[in-house]
């Protein structure tokens, strides 16, 4: 599942990810920035968490 938001002033987040239930999966992703090459970064960012981490560990990236 894919959710675009909009930024939050000051708050410098991208996107985020993390599993709903063991067979679904949601990918976040804010507006910050509004280019193309920073939403496809982040969307595969995001998408590769979900592919490489498992579902019970809790991965930040600062």
């Amino acid at each position: 599942m894919l959710v675009l938001v909009p930024s939050i002033k000051k708050a410098h987040v991208s996107g985020v990810a993390r599993w709903l239930n063991p067979h679904k999966a949601l990918i976040e992703l804010s507006l910050y920035g509004k280019t193309n090459d920073r939403f496809w970064f982040n969307f595969f960012h995001e998408a590769a968490h979900i592919l490489l981490h498992d579902q019970e560990n809790i991965f930040l990236d600062e």
